[in-house]
């Protein structure tokens, strides 16, 4: 949900900050990295797995991925791999 004053784009661009503890509500930490999930590795989850695997993101890496067939995940056995979307989701290895 957009808060007022929001675009897409803004909603988009804060997900790569985290608050700081210093309990000032202004103030954001840069993420040095992002923990990206991909759910369904069928064509264009291995597409964009590959892609992220090469390095061609700045500031992010995969690190989790989920599909309801356990064969589509062999290949990614290096990461962490879940049957179900959502105890990917709930783990905390992702962001």
């Amino acid at each position: 949900m957009l808060h007022a004053g929001e675009t897409p784009a803004l909603r988009i661009s804060l997900k790569g900050f985290r608050r700081s503890n210093d309990n000032q509500s202004n103030n954001f930490k840069i993420m040095k990295q992002v923990r990206i999930g991909i759910v369904g590795m069928g064509n264009m989850g291995k597409y964009h797995a590959n892609y992220l695997l090469g390095n061609k993101i700045n500031r992010c890496v995969l690190t989790a991925v989920s599909d309801a067939f356990t064969a589509n995940l062999e290949s990614y056995k290096h990461l962490k791999t879940f049957d179900d979307a959502g105890k990917m989701i709930r783990s905390g290895e992702i962001d």
